[in-house]
């Protein structure tokens, strides 16, 4: 294939499924992953494409926002920023104080953070995520895994009953996963998903996004809430500046995971 017609395709196929993993793109086009690595930072350098560890994500040349409709393959997604969401994860879970009581969201963001989690045994721990509930059970916490229809291949349990169920309890923080954030609020894919997430985040004394910094600037189908519904933002990299004076205005806590682990001389 001519280069600059894999370049078309690369940048379609980026535009269907906001971003590509260049282990799948090699074998896909039958060519090398450095020549993939090659196509994509070409990409980048022209302003069309962002470049993740592993792959790349859409970004937009005029920095608008960007509109996903379509929710990307769960493990593909956990290939795109794995390494900025390990961070995320461990500042998210070094600022948790013991015996709290806490609710995980479903998504890739919040299985890294109870990978994390799986070792406190001081906690419980309600989610609405079998991967995570499996990850958790690594560890010797209280794990209650929430009701309701399962929705696969994110093992993400959803609906009626599930949003029923967590009326019945509160919490002292919950920890939501987003697909994107702009200055109208914070978004997601799947309209079942945020019904979800609306419930944890009304039943909850404060609530923890993790973000990392591909999602800033991008919108999906359903909006799950206005910026002032979050209390704490954990990000891998600053917002944009028009990004973060809208989270400040909202009276959200923005915490750099990198920038915090330099002050406080972690790895």
């Amino acid at each position: 294939m001519p280069p600059r017609a894999r370049h078309r395709r690369l940048r379609d196929l980026i535009e269907q499924q906001g971003f590509v993993a260049v282990k799948d793109v090699a074998a896909k086009f039958a060519v090398s992953e450095m020549t993939i690595r090659r196509d994509l930072d070409l990409l980048s350098r022209a302003g069309i494409v962002m470049r993740t560890h592993g792959g790349a994500v859409g970004q937009d040349q005029h920095g608008s926002e960007l509109f996903f409709s379509t929710e990307p393959a769960f493990e593909r997604r956990r290939l795109v920023n794995a390494a900025e969401k390990g961070r995320i994860a461990r500042l998210a879970a070094s600022l948790l104080p013991p015996e709290q009581t806490i609710a995980l969201d479903v998504g890739t963001s919040n299985l890294a953070l109870a990978m994390e989690l799986a070792g406190r045994k001081d906690l419980r721990i309600f989610t609405n995520s079998l991967a995570a509930a499996v990850a958790l059970l690594a560890g010797r916490g209280s794990i209650y895994l929430l009701g309701g229809q399962l929705r696969g291949p994110e093992f993400a349990i959803i609906g009626s009953t599930t949003c029923s169920q967590i009326q019945n309890y509160y919490f002292d923080r919950c920890f939501i996963g987003i697909s994107g954030v702009t200055e109208d609020g914070f978004h997601d894919y799947i309209i079942e998903d945020s019904d979800v997430k609306r419930a944890l985040i009304a039943r909850s004394a404060a609530v923890t996004i993790l973000c990392d910094s591909s999602k800033f600037n991008r919108r999906s189908l359903a909006r799950i809430s206005s910026l002032d519904k979050c209390t704490t933002l954990i990000t891998d990299q600053a917002p944009t500046p028009g990004m973060h004076q809208a989270l400040t205005a909202a009276g959200v806590e923005i915490l750099v995971a990198e920038e915090y682990s330099n002050i406080n001389g972690q790895k």
